[in-house]
Order: structure tokens, then C-alpha cells, then sequence
């Protein structure tokens, strides 16, 4: 009787540590229209210039509240300023070369942190590492949001004004507000 007590015992014990061990993946598509993706560069210096993304795609997977994985992609024609001009320069060949570039993909790369995601960004063909400081957060059963931003070079991605080019600055400022339900 005893040893069929401690038997039993030890297989509970074994069960529940491999359940309270196992990561919980949770894959998430994005809701776009719960989400703002923008961007903030700086015009002569002192002007805070700033835009959205408004078509975008993607998902992520987090595991016991770590992003472990993910993809989003930004449709490049969507990009917005409120003027008209400036986004016809941000889409045309000399800058980010809407037609023979339409996306910007941005790919996590496996983490076990809880604020700070590596991530790989490709623009026009040229793929580059950057940090992604983020933070989760709850909405409702089978909803997250996540809180993220990076700072990105436009050197790094070879993005140009020609001779404009001083008149921005080479950091652009990137925040998101993302509302994810599971997939």
C-alpha cells in the first residue's frame, strides 16, 4: 500500500512539474484596426515630422509573456504624413521605392526577455538588426496589446533625400501600439 502511494505520488509529481514546465505558445494575428504603427524624423532640425502606416500585416507568437517569434509587414504605398507631396517623395524610387519595394518586413528573432526583442528589418532589400523595446499588455480573453518602439538610421537602409538629405535627420523614431487576438 505504501509503495503504491509514494508510486503515485511521484508520477503526480512528475505530471505537474512537466505541465508547470511546458511554455504555453499563444499565436496572435494583428488587428489592424486597433493598431497605430508610426514614425518621427526630425526636419531641420527642430520640426518633428511624423507618419503612419496604414495597411499592415502580421503575426507573433508569445510564450509565457515573452515574444519568442513573429512577423509583421508594412505595405509600403500606405505610408502617411497628412501631405500629399511628402508621401509621393517617401513612396517614389529615390527613397523607399514603393513598386520595386512594396514591404517593409520586420522578423522577431527567438527571445527570452520580457521588454527587449531583437528583430531583423529589411527596407529595399537591405536587412538590419535593431532592438524592439516593447511591453505587453492585456485587453480581453483571446486579445494582447503590446506597447513597442525602436529607433532606426536611414544611413543603415541607404535611404536618401539626394540633396535634401541634411534636411532630415538620419534617426527616425518608430512606436506602435498593437492589438493582437489569438489565431
Amino acid at each position: 500500500m505504501i509503495k503504491t502511494l509514494t508510486c503515485w505520488l511521484c508520477v503526480n509529481i512528475i505530471f505537474l512539474c512537466s505541465a508547470v514546465c511546458q511554455e504555453k505558445n499563444e499565436v496572435f494575428e494583428i488587428t489592424p484596426e486597433n493598431t497605430t504603427i508610426e514614425f518621427k524624423a526630425k526636419h531641420f532640425g527642430v520640426v518633428n515630422v511624423s507618419g503612419t502606416f496604414k495597411s499592415f500585416s502580421g503575426q507573433i507568437t508569445i510564450s509565457d509573456e515573452v515574444i519568442t517569434d513573429g512577423k509583421i509587414l508594412l505595405n509600403v504605398n500606405s505610408i502617411y504624413t497628412a501631405n500629399n507631396s511628402r508621401d509621393r517623395s517617401l513612396r517614389d524610387k529615390e527613397f523607399l521605392d514603393v513598386k520595386g519595394h512594396p514591404q517593409i518586413t520586420i522578423a522577431f528573432i527567438k527571445n527570452n526577455r520580457t521588454d527587449l526583442i531583437s528583430s531583423l528589418v529589411s527596407i529595399k532589400r537591405k536587412t538590419v538588426s535593431i532592438p524592439i523595446s516593447y511591453e505587453l499588455g492585456t485587453v480581453t480573453q483571446g486579445t494582447r496589446s503590446i506597447r513597442a518602439s525602436c529607433q532606426i538610421s536611414r544611413e543603415q537602409f541607404n535611404l536618401s533625400f539626394g540633396n535634401m538629405d541634411d534636411l532630415v535627420s538620419d534617426k527616425v523614431k518608430i512606436s506602435a501600439f498593437v492589438t493582437l487576438k489569438v489565431k
